[in-house]
């Protein structure tokens, strides 16, 4: 029943239909499936086949965050971050980006590095930031790995080291990541050719480590054409 809202939600195989996919998800949740909790609460969230309300999306989050689903538990801290359908409240968003990124998910493990750095619902230690943009970095995720690079190029919680902020820049920048393009271009022009000979052999060799209930991403070559830019890593991730 998920798998069916899936094909009716992005038109695969079937006419898209969004009410459809709402019908089938709701059907699924019936059964407590987490997956469709999940992204009946995203259409709630969007107002995509069923009426606006993001106090049901964080309904449906928290069902899916209680049975520890990790995209649940990272989605659900977002609105709490955010205050989008329940009061904004910094520790509570913590605490699920916690829970999530304990299990391996890139995103929430990104947020947490956000909240670390900006001392957001927690004492401000950016060598804690380092440490989880780090773990979502390594995964592939490409907001994390903007960040590192940035903590690498100005410093911030960790020694400052140009040549590792490119690589970091390069690999987000291949994934089209806006925000790693200006860094990227400004380090081109201050490293030496060795540095970036260094840095870009290292970022056509590099693969991902993937936590072990994590999703592998998609394969990136960093010397690829690079796509339009996306917008940043967006907080909530769909069930597939």
């Amino acid at each position: 029943q998920t798998n069916l809202g899936r094909m009716y939600e992005t038109g695969r195989g079937v006419t898209k239909d969004e009410q459809q996919a709402v019908d089938w998800y709701r059907k699924a949740t019936d059964q407590g499936e987490a997956r469709a909790q999940i992204n009946l609460g995203l259409m709630y969230e969007a107002g995509r086949g069923v009426t606006k309300d993001e106090q049901q999306a964080v309904n449906w989050f928290r069902k899916a965050a209680d049975q520890g689903d990790a995209r649940a538990q990272s989605n659900l801290g977002a609105m709490y971050a955010d205050g989008n359908g329940v009061p904004k409240d910094e520790q509570q968003a913590l605490n699920w980006y916690r829970k999530a990124a304990d299990q391996g998910q890139a995103p929430a493990q990104n947020n947490l590095g956000v909240m670390y750095e900006t001392g957001r619902g927690v004492t401000k230690d950016e060598q804690q930031a380092v440490n989880w943009y780090r773990k979502a970095a390594d995964q592939g995720e490409a907001g994390a790995q903007t960040n590192l690079g940035r903590m690498y190029a100005d410093g911030s919680g960790v020694s400052k080291d140009d040549q590792q902020a490119y690589f970091w820049f390069l690999l987000a920048s291949a994934q089209g990541n806006a925000n790693a393009n200006g860094g990227r271009e400004t380090l081109e022009r201050q490293l030496s050719p060795s540095q970036l000979a260094a840095a870009q052999t290292a970022a056509r060799n590099w693969k991902p480590i993937i936590a072990a209930n994590a999703a592998a991403p998609d394969a990136v070559d960093p010397f690829a054409p690079r796509a339009a830019p996306s917008t940043p890593v967006a907080p909530k991730t769909t069930a597939p």
